[in-house]
């Protein structure tokens, strides 16, 4: 029996409940603000569609935002596409269109921020000893930084242990906060702040700082800015650290991007009719030895990529079929289609994307409900989107 406790059931629990009990919400919300006969009505809806983005925003989830946003971004382009006004059409469009470019000149931004600011350091010039007299590791092959300072030079494990032991309950060879090595999270804050990574940098930290290391803060500057802006400037780095060194370890995306190529490489051995869904796992345990994957046996997962995963298990013929299931009923129903069978086709076929949904009961359950209520149950309306004044 499986344990109430069980990690990875606990994470499947949390995909279902943000992918759609708070995406899905999200769009409902929005439809029956339309529909309103009142302001205040329209306002109380409005306050809850407001709370379903904070949530989002609060839990960090870079996942359940992006498909947010696509799902809206889609919608909203499916609207203006039905308006007759063109003036009007035709200037939200561009309206949107700068907002894209916009959002890429930001990201872009961010990146060069992280990537393209490291110091430049004479390793020949390097201190070999600290304060008290222990030697230094330098890693000199090396390029990480944080805030454009190297992470790996003055670097004195030992004095670095008994100094943090000193001043924190949190084991220094354990987890942090977030479940990512503490030791490894407070190099990267020392660095940030252009510390060595001595007793005497440790030393120099404030309490505040101590307490914001356990929480697994691994730069000064993410005290000070919101959680969303944190996980995007950590995601990033986590990018260019997948770029550097090849690890994924303890990282959402860059560890799909290994459990990505590793299905990849099993497709592309069984192509047509896949490995049989009781050989996944063991197809997978083999292909990360093949590769001899950077990824640590704690997080060697499946595809985490529904459709990958399908092609794994039944390969082309079985993706084939999965995509017709997918797509047929929503043909077969086209006349019937609303609004919010839109909302949830493209919030479960995006999700699809990032997850492999339909590998867990709850995940299968939730999808098949509200999949055949919103298509062959539900009473349908006559309006294909929520009506506005436009």
């Amino acid at each position: 029996m499986t344990k109430i406790c069980n990690p990875y059931l606990l994470f499947n629990i949390y995909f279902v409940l943000n992918t759609f009990l708070v995406k899905m919400p999200s769009f409902v919300t929005f439809y029956d603000a339309s529909k309103a006969n009142s302001n205040l009505k329209k306002l109380g809806w409005g306050i809850i569609i407001v709370w379903f983005i904070i949530f989002l925003i609060l839990m960090e989830s870079m996942t359940g935002l992006s498909i947010l946003i696509i799902t809206t971004f889609i919608l909203f382009i499916y609207r203006l596409f039905k308006l007759q006004n063109s003036s009007i059409k035709y200037s939200l469009l561009t309206l949107m269109a700068g907002l894209v470019v916009i959002s890429c000149f930001f990201f872009i931004k961010l990146k060069n921020d992280i990537v393209n600011k490291t110091e430049v350091v004479d390793f020949n010039k390097l201190e070999h000893f600290t304060s008290l007299g222990n030697k230094y590791q330098h890693g000199i092959n090396t390029a990480l930084s944080e805030n454009g300072h190297l992470i790996w030079i003055y670097f004195c494990d030992k004095e670095l242990k008994e100094v943090w032991q000193q001043r924190s309950t949190f084991d220094y060879e354990g987890k942090d906060g977030k479940g990512n090595p503490l030791k490894f999270t407070l190099v990267r804050f020392l660095t940030s702040k252009a510390l060595r990574k001595d007793a005497k940098g440790l030393n120099s930290l404030t309490d505040e700082e101590i307490k914001s290391i356990e929480k697994g803060i691994p730069n000064v500057n993410y005290q000070g800015i919101s959680s969303l802006k944190a996980r995007i400037y950590e995601t990033l780095w986590e990018i260019d650290l997948y770029n550097r060194t090849g690890d994924a370890n303890g990282h959402s995306l860059t560890q799909r991007l290994e459990y990505w190529k590793t299905a990849l490489h099993i497709i592309k051995s069984n192509l047509i009719f896949g490995v049989g869904t009781g050989d996944v796992q063991d197809s997978f345990d083999k292909q990360y030895e093949i590769d001899n994957s950077s990824l640590q046996k704690e997080w060697r997962l499946h595809s985490h990529n529904q459709y990958l995963s399908i092609t794994v298990a039944f390969g082309l013929v079985g993706l084939v079929w999965f995509l017709f299931t997918l797509i047929f009923p929503v043909i077969k129903n086209k006349a019937n289609l609303d609004y919010l069978c839109m909302a949830f086709f493209i919030i479960a076929t995006t999700s699809f994307l990032t997850e492999d949904t339909l590998e867990t009961q709850d995940g299968v359950t939730f999808y098949g409900f509200l999949n055949s209520f919103l298509l062959f149950v539900r009473t349908k309306t006559k309006d294909y989107l929520p009506s506005t004044s436009l």
